[in-house]
């Protein structure tokens, strides 16, 4: 490659080759969404990853892959033979959500179980025992956490061990700096092996503040919070740069471990949003509410509060409608089979799909969970990309939240506490009056363009990880 492919477009500061650690190219999670987006103009012969999960990592913005295989990740026993029946298990489940949402997309609207059961080619019997099956499977697993979380043993079931295999592979490509992320306690040990082997910088990435909720509650929690809290306090005073997802973060990992962080959220390509922007507020016929992101358990609960509102709503002959975007698509389709009001829909394949999907609602919604301490510092990836929408965002989240004191602060969302109320009065608020859809939608889109720009910040991260700790926080204060 020409010495010019390999520095910015001012043609000042080269790219680093960069070993990245962890998290994979995709844009099916926050985590990959956000990395994909940093790296994104890249030149490929300068970027190679190690991603902890086979296989999902896209070729198309990194083409050098080390798939960690047995020879690296060395399980204890049993927890290999159990991690080999959970794969079964949740490829089986894959299958019949997969056929599901194949159903789905040639459906005109939401497909109901029947349609479901008839596409898989199963019988009522067959399909409903299936269904127990994985119940009972979830349960089981559910089970298997809270036990092995009490004992303590969750963080002794494997390690992944720096093989020759690797390290030639690593020698062969020559990076100068390692990017990576982890969340377990594996994780810290085999990044903190990778950078005491190679010798290289290191630049970590927190997207959540899993160091919080890491051990669980039971007989060995003080030993192994000290243990896990002074191996990762040792691999971040080695860091070289330490970068957080929001500005709350930073601030507060900055006390926790006596260190500088500086803190990078989800850009937005503002040339391929822009185009597609909501312009005008007024209501259709019908107030339509997104929401896009996982509908597991821990957030359900957060939707479900939204949604019992707006179907009172539609009851009393109100206009309107909730629709889901998520790759939960069965569980969140079993959730709300009995509210008319709220359709299901298969995640959007195409991420470029996303500009149009988002501007074409009359709000857009972000939830968090009301019950847990891990969202408390983070900021949603979605955010940025709903700011740039145009549309109108409400933020259903506990007020101590970076996402919540980030609102507030600058007022570009409608944040509301967990409170029927509330939310009734909000969405009545939002439902009647232009002004406000306007007025909140040109204000996120404003702080998108002067605080999200990726062009902006890509050339800040690029700087992070090239170690020229030029990144001014007062600049691009996204929080």
């Amino acid at each position: 490659m020409s010495r010019d492919n390999n520095f910015d477009s001012s043609g000042t500061l080269p790219y680093p080759k960069v070993l990245i650690v962890g998290e994979s190219f995709h844009s099916h999670s926050g985590g990959g969404i956000t990395q994909s987006n940093l790296f994104k103009n890249w030149p490929q012969d300068r970027l190679a990853i190690i991603p902890y999960i086979q296989g999902t990592s896209d070729p198309e913005i990194c083409r050098r892959i080390y798939n960690l295989k047995e020879r690296e990740v060395k399980y204890t026993f049993p927890f290999g033979l159990i991690n080999r029946v959970t794969r079964k298990y949740k490829k089986s489940k894959n299958n019949i959500a997969e056929t599901s949402l194949s159903i789905a997309s040639k459906e005109q609207g939401n497909p109901g179980l029947n349609d479901i059961k008839e596409g898989i080619g199963l019988s009522n019997r067959v399909y409903n025992a299936r269904i127990t099956h994985f119940s009972f499977y979830i349960f089981l697993r559910s089970t298997y956490k809270r036990l092995i979380g009490y004992f303590g043993i969750e963080h002794l079931k494997s390690r992944i061990v720096v093989t020759s295999e690797l390290m030639n592979w690593i020698h062969d490509f020559g990076p100068q700096v390692i990017y990576a992320q982890f969340a377990t306690l594996d994780k810290i040990r085999f990044v903190q092996d990778l950078k005491t082997r190679t010798n290289l910088p290191l630049v970590i990435h927190f997207m959540d503040d899993w160091p919080s909720v890491l051990v669980s509650p039971g007989l060995f929690h003080h030993y192994w919070e000290k243990r896990i809290g002074g191996e990762l306090g040792r691999l971040i005073d080695s860091a070289d740069v330490c970068i957080a997802i929001s500005k709350k973060m930073a601030e507060e990992y900055q006390h926790r471990y006596n260190k500088d962080f500086h803190y990078i959220h989800n850009p937005v390509d503002i040339d391929k949003w822009i185009p597609f922007s909501k312009t005008s507020w007024e209501r259709e016929s019908t107030f339509k509410i997104l929401y896009a992101g996982r509908a597991g358990k821990s957030i359900t609960g957060s939707i479900k509060a939204i949604t019992d509102v707006v179907q009172i709503m539609s009851n009393q002959k109100y206009e309107i409608e909730f629709h889901i975007y998520t790759k939960d698509f069965i569980n969140a389709d079993l959730e709300f089979k009995n509210n008319p009001a709220v359709y299901v829909h298969k995640p959007i394949p195409d991420y470029n799909q996303l500009p149009l999907l988002f501007s074409s609602h009359d709000l857009l919604l972000i939830p968090l969970d009301f019950k847990s301490r891990f969202l408390r510092l983070s900021m949603p990836t979605k955010v940025s990309e709903y700011m740039i929408s145009g549309t109108p965002i409400m933020v259903f989240a506990p007020k101590d939240t970076a996402l919540s004191e980030y609102a507030l602060k600058y007022n570009w969302a409608y944040v509301i506490d967990n409170d029927d109320d509330a939310i009734r009065n909000a969405l009545l608020d939002l439902y009647h009056n232009e002004s406000t859809r306007r007025r909140l939608g040109l204000k996120a889109k404003e702080l998108a363009v002067s605080r999200h720009n990726a062009t902006v910040i890509r050339s800040d991260f690029k700087s992070l990880l090239s170690l020229q700790k030029k990144y001014i926080k007062e600049e691009h204060d996204d929080n």
